[in-house]
């Protein structure tokens, strides 16, 4: 057989083999399974928590009902929730700017807002009749409902200046609540703390009983957190600190895990060579620039409440709530929520990287015995005035929240809920630790 006939048959050879190849290609069937691509974007920036309405994170602290010199409030905090609810569907109309006063003929209900607001964030909370109404630029942090006989009215009342919002409310829209203010078993007296009508901080008269509870945590996933906050997740390398604190970052921006991994703080610095239009929030932008950032990667873990809004540094703070009272005092300090906004984009995000759940609490321990009776309100109003802690000029508010115990020294996720009394002084709460001697010594109910 010559050179040629041999490179004859190589070549019928290569052409059959390429051939062969090209049919097998077109029979192939790769065995993929389908990837519900909508299930799988959810996932990549879903952290398990749900979305939230602003009007239930706007939810009162309190709603005072004042008949004539006395003051009452709810002796069920459900019932807040269960009124303010109510409210969301009361129609605004005949709005306008009037004279800061204070209603005080017929019955009268204050509602205690949890920060001050703009006056339109009116509008995320109640209906009004002319879509087209501009508000003019007030803020309130309570608003008064008046009933009068078949008139009723609200007002918006700011904590500075002499002028607030009015408007009015179908009366036919009242007709539960005006049931609630006539029947008595609702209601318990309170006192207003150093009969001061400007700050108007309300404590209830009698002592009150509250319930201690047990709560475990449960790990948030990290993943998720990081494709929401790195515009390009690949390339986030992750390292210990010397602290022991965990850091992932882009070389621009960092998400540090702190407290043990239960807390997470991301910090996006914003520099002055950034092409970022600046952009000036006031509290209404603050509060849904944040809620809708939370909401989509589904951030509210928790029942989370907004605690304070400041427009000055386009930040916002929220408090965890549990059985309807804020958790106010964590030595981890994992229990709040914040997102801060600079020349408009997120500056910096600091969230906890844990859920909390109910526990069986003290199973060994009576239902009766897991019952904390705190002091009266006027037993608080004598430790505030008598004691050398505190400078009663500078208190803000005053109210009884849950104070978080480790079970474990710090390295459980396992906490008592321990309800307290707190005072706020300076922007900060701290409990108020000295009211036994203050009782032994006779100085209070």
């Amino acid at each position: 057989m010559n050179k040629e006939s041999i490179k004859t048959i190589i070549l019928v050879i290569l052409v059959a083999f390429s051939l062969f190849l090209t049919l097998a290609l077109w029979n192939y069937q790769p065995n993929l399974e389908t990837v519900n691509q909508e299930e799988g974007l959810i996932e990549e920036t879903n952290i398990g928590g749900t979305e939230e309405d602003i009007r239930a994170l706007l939810t009162p602290e309190k709603v005072i009902y004042h008949d004539g010199g006395t003051h009452y409030g709810y002796n069920n905090r459900e019932y807040i929730e269960e009124t303010y609810r109510r409210m969301q569907t009361w129609s605004l109309f005949n709005i306008s700017v009037s004279e800061k006063v204070i209603p005080s003929e017929g019955d009268v209900l204050e509602i205690v807002f949890p920060t001050t607001l703009t006056s339109a964030t009116i509008q995320n909370i109640f209906p009004i009749e002319s879509q087209n109404l501009t508000l003019p630029p007030l803020s309130f942090d309570r608003a008064f409902v008046q009933l009068s006989g078949e008139e009723a009215g609200i007002r918006f009342m700011s904590p500075e200046g002499d002028r607030m919002l009015q408007a009015s409310i179908n009366s036919e829209s009242l007709t539960q609540l005006q049931s609630e203010i006539g029947n008595a078993s609702m209601w318990q007296e309170y006192l207003m703390f150093d009969e001061d009508e400007e700050r108007r901080i309300y404590l209830p008269q009698d002592t009150v009983e509250v319930t201690k509870d047990v709560i475990v945590t449960e790990t948030i996933p990290l993943k998720p957190l990081k494709n929401v906050l790195f515009s390009d997740p690949t390339v986030v390398k992750q390292f210990r600190l010397s602290n022991g604190d965990l850091r992932n970052s882009d070389s621009l921006s960092r998400m540090d895990l702190v407290a043990g991994g239960k807390k997470m703080q991301y910090l996006n610095p914003v520099t002055e060579q950034s092409e970022v239009t600046t952009t000036t929030f006031n509290t209404r932008e603050i509060l849904m620039e944040s809620v809708t950032f939370i909401n989509n990667h589904y951030g509210f873990t928790d029942p989370f409440r907004v605690h304070n809004i400041r427009s000055t540094y386009g930040d916002i703070q929220f408090s965890m709530y549990f059985n309807e009272r804020p958790i106010l005092q964590d030595p981890e300090d994992f229990t709040s929520m914040s997102v801060r906004f600079e020349t408009g984009v997120l500056q910096e995000y600091i969230r906890p990287m844990v859920t909390v759940d109910p526990y069986q609490s003290y199973p060994n321990v009576s239902e009766e015995n897991q019952i904390t009776e705190l002091a009266s309100g006027e037993t608080i109003e004598t430790v505030i005035e008598n004691s050398p802690r505190y400078n009663k000029d500078e208190i803000t508010d005053i109210m009884i929240g849950y104070k978080l115990i480790s079970q474990g020294g710090g390295f459980s996720n396992y906490y008592d809920l321990i309800p307290a009394w707190f005072v706020q002084q300076n922007g900060a709460w701290k409990e108020i630790t000295d009211i036994d001697s203050v009782v032994q010594t006779g100085g209070g109910a």
